[in-house]
């Protein structure tokens, strides 16, 4: 959900110099939704990806049951077992502390690397999305309310 009061922040301070500026000045809030939506340029930024269905979690932990019978028995035990109930969940949220703790682990292991883990739980979003959260997008009604209020009066 968008905060009106953060996007008025937003438009008004433009911290990472997009160039809202004119843009305001000339009420063009259709371009200014394009720029804060826009997944290139100033305002795009590595965003953490929250959650995978199962089909794609599973889909990205295969590996893991290649390189598994190369390593010893301890390892292999701990991991059949935890794999057994990763591959049972139906939505993982890939950002939680529980999953970034196994994902550590993985690694500790030598199953998985950090830069594959980060290939499937980060992804390059848009400025809306570092502001709001991930998928989150910014309407032409979002800005004409953060930059005229409600009422379509007023100014930033």
């Amino acid at each position: 959900m968008v905060d009106i009061e953060t996007l008025r922040t937003e438009l008004s301070t433009d911290p990472k110099n997009i160039g809202y500026a004119p843009l305001v000045e000339d009420n063009q809030d259709a371009q200014l939704v394009e720029l804060l939506n826009a997944t290139t340029g100033n305002g795009a930024e590595e965003i953490d990806i929250l959650n995978l269905d199962h089909d794609t979690f599973v889909l990205h932990i295969a590996p893991i049951f290649l390189e598994l019978p190369n390593k010893d028995e301890a390892i292999q035990k701990k991991w059949d077992r935890m794999l057994t109930t990763l591959v049972g969940l139906r939505e993982i949220g890939v950002g939680t502390p529980q999953m970034q703790g196994i994902f550590s682990a993985l690694v500790s292991d030598g199953l998985l690397t950090q830069e594959y883990i980060d290939s499937f739980t980060k992804r390059v979003g848009s400025r809306a999305e570092n502001i709001f959260g991930e998928n989150i997008t910014v309407t032409q009604k979002d800005v004409a309310m953060a930059l005229r209020n409600a009422d379509g009066t007023g100014a930033i």
